[in-house]
């Protein structure tokens, strides 16, 4: 409870910095890179809500992250 505060500022920094910078990038590895540091912010919000609904929703965060960012990279080494 203690941190909470300040995970809660450094995962919102996170994901506008890693948000802008994906915008500016133009190798789609990096985009998708950029892009997944983003969400795990996103899914630290969440953990660190300490409600049910939060902790659930990061949870399916992380699950449905690992199977689309490893998709993604699959598909852009394909290409």
């Amino acid at each position: 409870m203690f941190w909470t505060p300040l995970v809660y500022v450094l995962a919102i920094v996170a994901v506008i910095y890693c948000s802008l910078t994906a915008i500016r990038q133009t190798d789609i590895k990096r985009i998708i890179a950029y892009a997944s540091v983003a969400h795990i912010g996103v899914t630290l919000v969440g953990l660190f809500a300490l409600t049910l609904i939060g902790v659930e929703g990061s949870i399916i965060q992380m699950l449905s992250h690992g199977f689309v960012s490893g998709a993604l990279f699959l598909s852009v080494g394909v290409i």
